[in-house]
């Protein structure tokens, strides 16, 4: 039943991303971002989610298993968001990766940490250093995140839509990723107690 929830909500993903509307300049690539924008916005907030359990688990030991699922559903979003960018990349931009754009770079850097600390974790039976390990990607996303500029990245593509289909379904995009997330935080702390 609960494995269903979540082919459910990954579904409701795809048939959004789907059926989203195409965009004047960007014809049909336009839906692809719409995924995009949604993939790199819930994996901040599950960042963040991973960083205050890892900060409770400090204090207290029952928040660990959440802040372990929450940094494995991290690096799930944050690695489909690696794989869907240099495609959109290439067919928005003409070149696989703009090295060029802050983003860009502060997005592959958060992945290769993401995934650091889930392998270290993972081979790690000790507490404090693990939950100390987890703050590490929000730390650095704060870090970061106050010397982020723009090269080529556009300002707010959707927001500044004047199609309400384009923002209706983005929305109906990002709300499903980001309960598909929450979902299996909540499923995969389970596993971890």
């Amino acid at each position: 039943m609960l494995k269903r929830v979540g082919i459910l909500l990954s579904g409701l993903i795809l048939v959004l991303t789907l059926l989203a509307p195409a965009e004047k300049q960007l014809g049909s690539i336009a839906k692809l971002i719409y995924l995009h924008g949604a993939l790199i916005q819930v994996s901040l907030i599950l960042l963040g989610l991973t960083t205050l359990f890892a900060l409770l688990s400090l204090f207290r030991r029952k928040y660990y298993p959440l802040a372990r699922s929450s940094l494995k559903v991290t690096t799930v979003f944050l690695t489909a968001n690696v794989l869907l960018v240099p495609i959109i990349t290439k067919l928005t931009w003409g070149i696989f990766i703009a090295w060029q754009e802050p983003r860009v770079i502060t997005t592959f850097f958060l992945f290769a940490l993401t995934v650091a600390v889930l392998l270290i974790t993972d081979a790690s039976d000790n507490l404090v250093l693990n939950s100390l390990l987890c703050v590490l990607p929000g730390l650095a996303l704060i870090l970061l995140g106050l010397n982020m500029g723009r090269v080529l990245h556009p300002v707010n593509p959707i927001g500044s839509s004047e199609s309400l289909a384009i923002k209706a379904c983005s929305l109906g995009i990002y709300l499903s990723a980001l309960s598909l997330g929450i979902f299996w935080i909540w499923y995969w702390q389970k596993q971890e107690v």
